[in-house]
Formats: structure tokens, sequence, C-alpha cells
């Protein structure tokens, strides 16, 4: 058993993003990457201003999003430590088939 240790409370979501890789999400309001094999964190994601709550990655495993109990999601582009603005962000306007008027239905 390995035990990866780094956070400064407690691990609130985690996140595999690729065959060695995994992301963690802590009520210390960061975000790491993990090697599986070494054990050794790779790259630590600061910007949430409380606990990570939820973490998923995008199928590309080069971004993943995050919410965070401080009422925001973040979406991270894998290499870089610092989250999208929303001006990086290209939005697909794509109609999906159980949207209309820009609302979704079940």
């Amino acid at each position: 058993m390995r035990v990866f240790a780094g956070h400064r409370g407690p691990v609130c979501s985690i996140a595999i993003l690729d065959e060695v890789t995994f992301l963690t999400g802590s009520a210390d309001t960061n975000i790491m990457a993990w090697d599986a094999l070494s054990g050794m964190c790779l790259r630590t994601y600061s910007d949430h201003s409380s606990a990570v709550t939820s973490i998923t990655v995008a199928d590309d495993n080069k971004t993943f999003m995050s919410a965070s109990a401080d009422q925001t999601v973040k979406i991270w582009v894998v290499t870089s430590v610092l989250p999208l603005t929303p001006s990086q962000l290209v939005v697909d306007t794509t109609v999906g088939p159980n949207i209309e008027d820009g609302l979704c239905h079940s």
C-alpha cells in the first residue's frame, strides 16, 4: 500500500487522469496531480478559496474541471497551474437533443 501525503486537509475528491496519474481535491483548497507509481506530487493547482468537492477529467485527458464549496467551477489545462479565464474558453453552441430554447429538459 502506498500513502500519498501532501494535502493539509481531508481529501474530498479524486479523479483518474491517465494510466499513471490521478488528481485529488482537498479541504485545503488545493488540487494535486500524483504519479501513482512513484508517489510523488507532480503539480499543485491552487485557485479555489474553499474545499474542492469534485473533479472531473475531460475525454481528452488534457483538461479537467473542479467544483468547490466556494461556489465556483474552474476549468484547468493539466499542464498549467492556473485555471482558464472566460476569454480563453471555447464554447460549443451545438444544441443537443435534450436542449430547447437554451434550457435543459429531461
